[in-house]
Parts: C-alpha cells; structure tokens; sequence
C-alpha cells in the first residue's frame, strides 16, 4: 500500500475540532510508533506492506482519539528529556514545563573520592521521568522517588528498569508520613495543584483520562502539597539543601509564602518559556 493513501486514510477518520497540522501531527506520530516510519518516509509516498491487523488497529487508534483518548495513553508512551516514558492513566503525561523544573537542578562537578554523592528525591515522581531524566544527567547522584500510587509505581518501575535501574522508588504519602530519605541535598516535585472548581475549564482529554490522584487539590487548601514538603522537608534537607517545585500559574506569590513561612530563604519565582510562573526554588538554612 501506498503510505501516502494510508496516511490520508487515518486523517479522514479523525473527527477531532483541532487544526489540520494538529491533526497531521497525529498521523505522523502514529504511522512512526506503529510501522516504524519516518516523517520523511511518509511525504516520499514509500510502499509499505501492512497487515489486515494493522489496519484494523489504526482504525481503533481513529476511533480512540475521536473519544479524546490522550495519543499517549494509546500508544503507550511518551518523550521526555530525549528519552522514552512508559505512560498509562495511572500516571501524568510528562509535559515540555516539566523538563524546564529538571534543568533548574544544579548539576554539580564529579564526586571527589572523599565526598558524599548528592542526594536527591522527587515526590509524586508518577512516571518516573524527572527523577530518571536526573539520574542520567548525574549518574553520580543518589536519586530516589517516592509516589503514593501503587499503579504510578508499578510504571515508574518499569521505566527504571528500562532507563535507569539504580534509581530508588519508595511508596510514600507526602500529606501523612515523614519523608524516608535524610541527609538530602535536592527535593524536587511536580504536585497536584489544580483546584477542584478548575474542573469546568479543563479541556476534556485531560478531565476524562489523567489520573485525578495526581492533578486535582480541594478548593480550600490549594496548597496543601507545598505546605507538606516545605514542613516536612526541612527535617531531612541538608543546610543549604534546596526545594525546587512546578506550581500553579496563578499561585506563585502563595506559595512562594509557604516556603518563607516555614524558614526557608533565597526563595525565587520562575517564569517558564511562556512567560507563565512556574517554579520555585528555596533554600533550607537552619538558625
């Protein structure tokens, strides 16, 4: 079969009220994870031998995305970092902000034989993609991740085997349990942060398949996570140890207050690519 009839095929099934080169975009990154082509090889027309069963399984794909089915939820997968993720809807899909929290992390020089390996720790880790993506800048770190949900842990397992099998996953609850890791140098963490009144803005692929556990906080303590790891962290950072979390667009004053409130200092609001606050970063120096 001609790919360029098989492509247009998929296109013409998709009902979706995206832009045609959203659309294409899909296509694309369907026709690459299923048959192995590339974009290149898509646009040169090659003939490509395809199955009664592969046909069969781009017209469930069609039909799954029609449903708002997120793409990566269907395929299985996601990048992140130039690398990889296993994903299902136990877990996030990992999002380019994201990427920007693990290039915040200072990336210190080599371990001197006489010096302690940085320690790390990622709460809410779900996939797995921000405390492996730091591990593989720093193979020289002790990094652990710790996540509620067995179901987001048995993925992240999967994605350390895979990717980079000496990080440390521990089930934990940042709300209720000390944190189990002392001595840490780094705490990182995407948490939930979208307030349940929120629901009715959200765009529906989100609402009806990620893993509400992992998105949603109740109306009336938005910041409960922060709160949690600023009290809590500051029990096992080292001095001068560091928080560094994703936050809220439009909380970012709030919860800058709830570091500073807790002691912390050299607290600083960072602005993604979009020009939206996004991060912050805060410095554990104990009187």
């Amino acid at each position: 079969m001609n790919v360029k009839k098989l492509f247009s095929n998929f296109i013409h099934q998709i009902t979706l009220e995206e832009s045609a080169e959203e659309i294409q975009h899909l296509a694309f990154r369907v026709l690459e994870h299923e048959l192995g082509l590339s974009t290149t090889e898509i646009l040169m027309e090659k003939d490509v031998d395809v199955s009664d069963d592969m046909l069969t399984k781009l017209n469930s794909i069609a039909s799954r995305l029609n449903n708002h089915e997120p793409l990566q939820y269907i395929l299985g997968d996601e990048e992140f970092m130039g690398r990889r993720f296993l994903v299902s809807p136990a877990v996030l899909i990992p999002r380019p902000e994201t990427e920007e929290l693990v290039r915040l992390v200072p990336f210190p020089p080599p371990v001197l034989t006489d010096e302690p390996p940085i320690k790390i720790l990622d709460i809410g880790t779900g996939s797995g993609c921000i405390a492996i993506s730091l591990k593989s800048l720093m193979p020289q770190a002790e990094v652990y991740a710790s996540d509620i949900s067995d179901d987001a842990l048995a993925i992240a397992k999967r994605n350390v085997e895979r990717l980079e099998p000496e990080v440390t996953l521990l089930k934990h609850d940042i709300l209720k349990d000390d944190i189990p890791v002392s001595e840490l140098d780094i705490i990182v963490s995407n948490p939930p942060y979208v307030a349940q009144h929120e629901k009715k803005s959200m765009q529906q692929h989100v609402l009806d398949h990620e893993p509400h556990l992992a998105l949603f906080v109740p109306d009336n303590d938005p910041l409960i996570f922060y709160k949690a790891i600023a009290t809590r962290g500051k029990r096992v950072l080292k001095p001068g140890g560091k928080v560094m979390v994703e936050i809220h667009a439009q909380l970012g004053e709030g919860t800058a207050a709830v570091f500073e409130t807790e002691g912390y200092s050299d607290i600083s609001l960072i602005s993604d690519i979009n020009g939206k606050d996004r991060f912050i970063t805060a410095t554990w120096k104990p009187a």
